[in-house]
């Protein structure tokens, strides 16, 4: 008769071939991080043999900060992203492994190929910012010649609120595809490198706000602007930046109703020496529950007050893309009808200082 000793080895055995014979790569760690399964799969995909990975520390073999971490932890984890030699990219995911009584006996490291997805993701990237870059010249045309025809001869009353329609039309349009560029720049995937140059925010801030007058006058409201007048020279990608803050701006002008107040900001926070720059608003305000999505691709707040305003739900990605990429961040302080402040945080420290490149 089969003994209890017999039958947990003949399901280890059983569960090793299983593992053998999985299509995905699969490590098996014990609790002293040593590799004590290393699968065909993961031979073939790692062009390494199990035998010359046996008994080594799986940080050894994989070095990854975020495996470290993960380690040290009892919960299954997605880790970063592996590239090979061969051009093959996996996404791994750490899982304890526990003894028969429940204890954790070391971790099951499972990789799955996502070549196949990551290139049809980067080919539908670069559809889409072609295509977004064609449109440019055309809908420049549109805009162009839509604002001369009344150059041409007068306009009745009809025929102009046709012509502020197409001009406002082909506005939305170039704006859609302006932040379809911008997010294929900032896109984690991409290969856009921040394009830094002394920029001297007081300037860029008086330009955008400037810049939003008339669209502000056209709701009655009240466009403010409160900026510390000896901000430092600081070393930023001043195009983005700028796409940034203009971003919130519009979507201050657009959210807040007639006759609000608008006030855009910017000021050193000298207790964690940051730049703050910040646009504060009399709208509608946002739910603590609405707060937590705002900053995703394509989220837009559905309210009965808004719904002949038109967005794309790309701004804030935006802005807390540009944020980061200067090593910051950006959030939102609200409450429902009280208004909303958006916030844009930046170091003033390591590469956003002038002449830190220099000095490496």
């Amino acid at each position: 008769m089969e003994t209890k000793h017999e039958s947990l080895m003949a399901l280890q055995t059983s569960e090793a071939a299983i593992l053998n014979s999985s299509l995905d790569p699969i490590v098996v760690i014990d609790k002293q991080r040593a590799i004590v399964l290393f699968n065909p799969a993961a031979e073939q995909a790692f062009a390494i043999t199990a035998e010359d990975v046996l008994g080594r520390s799986v940080e050894e073999i994989f070095v990854s900060p975020a495996l470290s971490q993960a380690l040290n932890g009892t919960e299954t984890a997605s880790l970063v992203e592996w590239t090979t030699e061969a051009g093959m990219t996996f996404a791994s995911r750490l899982s304890p492994v526990l003894d028969v009584g429940g204890l954790p006996n070391g971790h099951l490291l499972i990789f799955h190929d996502i070549s196949a997805h990551k290139e049809q993701s980067q080919n539908l990237r670069t559809f889409v910012g072609t295509l977004a870059h064609d449109l440019r010249s055309p809908l420049t045309y549109m805009q162009g010649f839509a604002s001369m025809i009344s150059m041409v001869g007068t306009l009745n009353e009809k025929q102009k609120g046709y012509q502020d329609k197409i001009i406002g039309g082909v506005g939305q349009m170039a704006d859609l595809v302006e932040k379809v560029l911008d997010i294929r720049k900032l896109d984690p995937d991409g290969n856009y490198r921040l394009h830094r140059e002394p920029c001297d925010v007081v300037h860029m801030v008086s330009e955008v706000v400037s810049n939003h007058v008339s669209a502000a006058e056209k709701k009655g409201q009240k466009l403010i602007s409160d900026v510390d007048q000896h901000l430092p020279i600081l070393a930023l990608d001043e195009t983005m930046l700028r796409r940034a803050l203009q971003n919130l701006v519009d979507n201050a002008i657009k959210y807040t109703p007639e006759n609000g107040t608008i006030t855009v900001a910017a000021k050193t926070n000298k207790d964690n020496n940051t730049l703050v720059l910040s646009v504060k608003d009399t709208g509608y305000g946002i739910s603590p529950e609405n707060q937590k999505k705002l900053f995703a691709q394509f989220q837009r707040i559905r309210r009965r007050e808004h719904f002949q305003v038109k967005g794309s739900g790309l701004g804030l990605y935006i802005v807390k893309a540009v944020a980061s990429r200067h090593g910051g961040s950006a959030w939102v302080e609200s409450e429902e009808g009280k208004g909303s402040t958006f916030f844009i945080s930046l170091p003033l420290e390591g590469a956003n200082l002038v002449g830190a490149e220099a000095q490496k």
